[in-house]
């Protein structure tokens, strides 16, 4: 037999005030709150009961602005400040081209300097505005400081793309990050400031003033600037949020990119690794191969960002939770100390510094034995900081490590090979006395000084001395191709029966590759060391020309017996 209940209405039309609207349920009142109301029964106003209060949100904002500025201080304190990572030594004289100064454009600094500065900016402003009653400020402005505060977060968010996007072309060899010109000095619109910084900031503008037609009113509250998440206002943050989900899966998809490229593509990294050696050099090569290092730290960024800018709102809408409150500022400490973090990880100078730090006063065991910005080593480092203030001032100046002389004999070495080519009746001592005249114009154009010229001398009476002095050299050795060879194997799944593989056969040898020597190695016999060094070269150049002749033998053998399989029957009858 049905039932038929009957719920008596409790509410009147004081139950909620004049602030909500009373609804019955089974004997229970609740009531729905106006807008800027809160309570049981609708009677606090949001505005009053956060009169004056800073709240989480501009804790958040000073821990980034503030925070931000202490830790570039602690890094000038640590790490010193300067322009450049050599500036004044050898090596930035031999490895710099005439007229050529360490001050270029950088494509990945320039992404940097815009995102620090939008984290900065949005900072002050939940520092300053996020509650309008604390200074006093209008609607009018409330509003303005609302699209200005997302409008930072949007473009500082575009930035970690772009960085991502940047090392995605760089390690495809489309530029060698710097504006304006591409690998092969052409100028096309993907790599020019314009397209890719004012386009982007106006679209992000465009894009946020599209989407904030709907909702104007309810932007902004009078108790907060950051934003109110509510069923008015939906249609304002779907968007919003789509924007940046789509800026991190655009980002992953980069990242993969990136990550393929570099564990699959060799031969894009070595065709890279022979423009620095053969055009950039050392010193202006550093910009190239910081962006090596930034693929995974800016995928990362980009998700510590957009999780810092999700609970700033969320704090700021429940400005009374403390777990909300206390995300919001761990997320913002986490962020500035990340962005320091990457900020000396992809700068060769900043790193360079702190690795020869570590190399300088951590044990030997746990410092690192190689220091690949300055090329020393870790004995090189505990030596030459072992001297006294003065004499290590002094002897800085005309100072060459152990790897930077080798990487300067591989240079000459590629250059002498050169000259030996164009020419076949040149002699090994005319070609060594045309590289050392190269050389020491090279040092007059880029002003070295007697010290450093004294240097280099020496350095090149070593590399004499490590040369096989045969006449004709054989230049070839140092000449390995990039070939594509074409391999065959069994595939039962295949209609042929034949499965064709193709792949490079990649001459590591032909670049320079450092020297690391192991723990308690001394200086001593580095002649019997560059000796040794020269037989290894020979004997990798040995090994890629057995394996290129073997795989083009083998190449040759399986597609003659494709050929006879295909054709021999009817060329047989």
């Amino acid at each position: 037999m049905n039932r038929c209940w009957k719920t008596v209405n409790n509410c009147t039309s004081t139950t909620c005030g004049p602030n909500g609207v009373c609804h019955s349920e089974i004997g229970q009142m609740i009531c729905t709150c106006n807008w800027g109301y809160s309570g049981d029964r609708c009677e606090k106003s949001l505005r009053d009961e956060f009169f004056k209060d800073f709240g989480y949100s501009s804790v958040t904002g000073a821990t980034i602005t503030v925070g931000e500025m202490l830790l570039k201080l602690a890094k000038i304190c640590v790490l010193g400040y300067s322009l450049s990572s050599a500036q004044g030594s050898v090596i930035s004289f031999c490895f710099r081209k005439k007229n050529q100064f360490l001050l270029f454009q950088d494509p990945q600094d320039t992404h940097q300097r815009l995102r620090t500065f939008c984290t900065v900016a949005a900072g002050f402003i939940m520092t300053m505005w996020s509650n309008p009653t604390v200074f006093g400020i209008t609607q009018s402005a409330c509003r303005f400081y609302f699209i200005a505060l997302h409008f930072f977060y949007m473009l500082g968010m575009m930035q970690w793309v772009f960085e991502g996007w940047n090392v995605n072309q760089v390690l495809r060899g489309v530029h060698l990050n710097e504006w304006e010109v591409d690998f092969h000095g052409n100028r096309p619109w993907g790599v020019r400031l314009a397209a890719r910084m004012v386009l982007s900031a106006v679209g992000i503008a465009v894009y946020l003033l599209i989407t904030f037609q709907t909702g104007w009113y309810k932007l902004a509250a009078s108790w907060t600037c950051v934003g109110v998440i509510c069923q008015a206002n939906l249609s304002v943050w779907l968007p919003m949020f789509a924007l940046v989900c789509g800026m991190i899966l655009f980002a992953a998809a980069i990242l993969e990119s990136s990550t393929l490229i570099y564990w699959r593509r060799p031969l894009l990294a070595y065709k890279i690794d022979m423009k620095i050696e053969r055009d950039l050099g050392f010193v202006q090569g550093q910009r190239v191969n910081k962006c090596r290092d930034n693929a995974n730290l800016s995928f990362i960024g980009l998700v510590l960002l957009a999780i810092q800018w999700i609970m700033v709102v969320i704090s700021s809408d429940y400005r009374d939770d403390i777990i909300f409150g206390f995300c919001a500022v761990a997320s913002g400490g986490v962020y500035s100390l990340f962005c320091s973090y990457q900020e000396i990880w992809t700068n060769p100078e900043e790193r360079g510094k702190y690795l020869q730090l570590m190399q300088r006063y951590w044990p030997q065991r746990w410092a690192p034995d190689y220091n690949r910005d300055t090329t020393w080593t870790f004995a090189e480092v505990k030596e030459h900081f072992a001297l006294p203030k003065a004499e290590r001032e002094a002897v800085y100046e005309s100072f060459l490590s152990r790897n930077q002389k080798l990487m300067m004999h591989h240079r000459w070495d590629l250059r002498m090979n050169h000259f030996l080519a164009q020419d076949h009746k040149m002699s090994v001592n005319d070609a060594l006395i045309k590289v050392f005249t190269e050389e020491m114009n090279r040092l007059k154009a880029n002003r070295g000084t007697v010290a450093q010229k004294k240097a280099i001398q020496q350095t090149y009476g070593v590399y004499m001395d490590s040369i096989p002095h045969t006449t004709p050299r054989e230049a070839g050795r140092l000449k390995g191709r990039l070939e594509l060879v074409t391999l065959a194997a069994e595939d039962d799944q295949n209609i042929m029966g034949v499965r064709i593989a193709r792949f490079f056969i990649v001459p590591r040898f032909h670049t320079f590759e450092p020297e690391i020597p192991e723990k308690g190695d001394s200086k001593a016999n580095i002649r019997n060391r560059n000796h040794k060094r020269k037989l290894m070269e020979t004997l990798e150049a040995d090994i890629y020309q057995l394996a290129r002749d073997e795989a083009l033998a083998q190449t040759t053998f399986i597609n003659s017996a494709i050929h006879f399989m295909n054709y021999g029957n009817k060329v047989v009858r």
